[in-house]
């Protein structure tokens, strides 16, 4: 009960974020370039793997040679702002744009609950609840800073951005949301976690550094833990 009067607060005050909001007009920041693309697709299909097949550790391993292996110029990070035009404090002053995607999550959650019921939750959601405190709190710190680091490397900064190389924003948000939703292996949560990965390519464009929609990753799922212990 807790966590549902929590999850209705936040949509209470993404509704008040909505209607008071000025219409401005989106302007994607991220800029595909062509000797990228090959690289980008080879990164996100080996990581996939990873995450599908090896685990966590060999992932992140894997992912880092490979980045390595392929790329020239070491100075431009997978982590580094690729847009000049936002800093990390104007990040922070726009937390709103999470809290206005909340509704959509919670409207979401609650359909697929209802579809959806006959189908069990994600291990890693049973786990949390009935696991020992040591495991609980590697499955934290695994939700807070490896998953969301890693998938959204692979999925964002790869995947979607080699797509839009070839088709655009929408189906490129569109499709990797769709694949970064299945490799939950869920069938319960793959309607919120497509919407979830939309939110996060639209982050990716709107302030142009893969650190927007890691920090919104965290915060998504930090929410969530939140959700599932309180229950």
């Amino acid at each position: 009960m807790v966590g549902i009067t929590l999850s209705a607060i936040l949509s209470f005050l993404g509704c008040l974020f909505l209607l008071k909001s000025e219409n401005k007009s989106f302007t994607p920041k991220i800029i595909v370039k062509k000797e990228e693309y090959k690289s980008e697709l080879l990164v996100t299909f080996l990581g996939v793997i990873g995450i599908t097949y090896l685990g966590n550790v060999a992932l992140s391993i894997v992912l880092i040679i490979c980045y390595l292996a392929i790329t020239k110029d070491f100075k431009k990070s997978i982590l580094v702002k690729e847009s000049k035009e936002i800093s990390i404090s104007t990040f922070f002053l726009n937390t709103s744009t999470f809290i206005k995607f909340w509704p959509i999550i919670f409207m979401a959650s609650l359909f697929s609950s209802h579809i959806f019921s006959e189908y069990a939750a994600q291990d890693v959601v049973t786990s949390l609840k009935k696991s020992s405190a040591v495991k609980q709190a590697g499955i934290i710190i695994s939700a807070l800073i490896f998953a969301p680091l890693v998938e959204e490397i692979i999925f964002r900064r790869f995947f979607y951005k080699a797509l839009k190389y070839r088709f655009g924003i929408l189906v490129s948000a569109t499709f990797s949301s769709m694949i970064f939703a299945f490799i939950h292996f869920n069938v319960s949560s793959f309607f919120v976690l497509f919407l979830v990965g939309v939110f996060l390519c639209y982050s990716y464009e709107k302030y142009g550094t893969i650190l927007a929609p890691i920090l919104f990753h965290i915060v998504f799922n930090l929410v969530m833990i939140l959700l599932i212990l309180s229950e």
